[in-house]
């Protein structure tokens, strides 16, 4: 049911290629998120994943902003998410979200090793990046950050799921 599901909501992308940040709250490493970035970009779409690094379901109501100073911004040296150089990418925080630190576990399903860089990617796999942050924190890094290096603009569309799992716990809300 949810690949029909997923087929129909993905079906007016097919018309035009568009730009898309897609994300999830189950993390970067899982089968559903790279299940649907293969369907967008057989549909001639320039798909960018940035999600969590960790499983953050039923965290959709947080986001990083106690952690943050005003005015932060990270800078990501040559290795944001493409393995080439170029110019520093910074995650512009502002007021809205924590700075990225070294991984003080393994990334999901030991995709990433601890003492990793807070923010990164697949290198097999440029276009699959990690935050580690809450969902929304990883969706704000790849609009304000990748959709600029990879687009050169801002994303057509930001794609969020599919998760698997209820989403039900005591911060929903809708």
């Amino acid at each position: 049911m949810k690949i029909s599901l997923l087929s129909f909501a993905a079906l007016p992308l097919a018309v035009r290629g568009y730009n898309i940040i897609l994300t999830n709250a189950e993390g970067w490493a899982t089968s559903n998120i790279r299940a649907t970035y293969n369907a967008l970009t057989s549909h001639n779409n320039s798909v960018v994943i940035s999600a969590p690094v960790q499983d953050k379901s039923q965290s959709s109501g947080y986001d990083s902003t106690s952690n943050a100073p005003p005015n932060h911004s990270f800078t990501c040296h040559g290795q944001c998410g493409d393995g080439e150089n170029h110019a520093d990418i910074q995650w512009k925080t502002g007021d809205q979200s924590g700075p990225a630190r070294p991984l003080p576990r393994n990334g999901e399903y030991d995709t990433v090793p601890v003492d990793s860089p807070g923010i990164g990617f697949d290198p097999r796999f440029p276009r699959f990046s990690y935050v580690d942050a809450y969902p929304v924190d990883a969706m704000r890094y790849g609009v304000m950050n990748l959709s600029g290096h990879y687009f050169g603009a801002k994303p057509d569309v930001v794609i969020s799921g599919p998760d698997s799992g209820g989403k039900s716990g005591f911060l929903v809300l809708h």
